[in-house]
């Protein structure tokens, strides 16, 4: 099942879940909802998404992050065997492998308590304003200074 197919129970998909529905795929090529194959490597959270981590073909040092809005399909059981295997060998030689399924997340200047799922939604929603307003004061503290320079 892709990250993009919910569970009947409509509870909000977390990185624990995503994890668990592809962990079985680490290491493994899979089709990306962008039509790239690459070696899944994890997933992954930001401020504002999840994400599947995977390493596309001809990008040994690079990883990319793609959102698990999107599909991620192994395709080790769709193709024939040598077929896999050969596909599978030349990813692991033309990318890095961790060894390890990972789970990452990509947090700047935020509050743990917004990703928190026992955490009532008006709750993360109030954090939320919060920091959109504390951002705001800084630009216009920036803009006064800047101002203040050019005089």
């Amino acid at each position: 099942m892709s990250a993009s197919l919910q569970p009947d129970d409509h509870s909000p998909l977390t990185i624990e879940k995503l994890a668990d529905e592809v962990r079985h795929l680490a290491g493994q090529v899979v089709l990306m909802h962008d039509t790239n194959l690459a070696l899944l490597q994890g997933v992954g959270m930001d401020e504002e998404d999840l994400y599947y981590i995977a390493s596309p073909l001809g990008r040994k040092d690079d990883v990319v992050w793609y959102s698990a809005v999107g599909a991620c399909a192994g395709l080790k059981e769709y193709l024939p065997a040598d077929v896999y295997e050969r596909s599978e060998r030349i990813f692991l030689l033309n990318t890095k492998f961790p060894g390890a399924f990972q789970m990452m997340t990509q947090l700047e200047g935020a509050e743990p308590e917004i990703y928190d799922p026992d955490v009532h939604p008006a709750r993360r929603e109030a954090i939320q304003e919060r920091q959109y307003n504390e951002r705001l004061a800084e630009v216009a503290r920036a803009n006064a200074a800047y101002k203040n320079q050019s005089l």
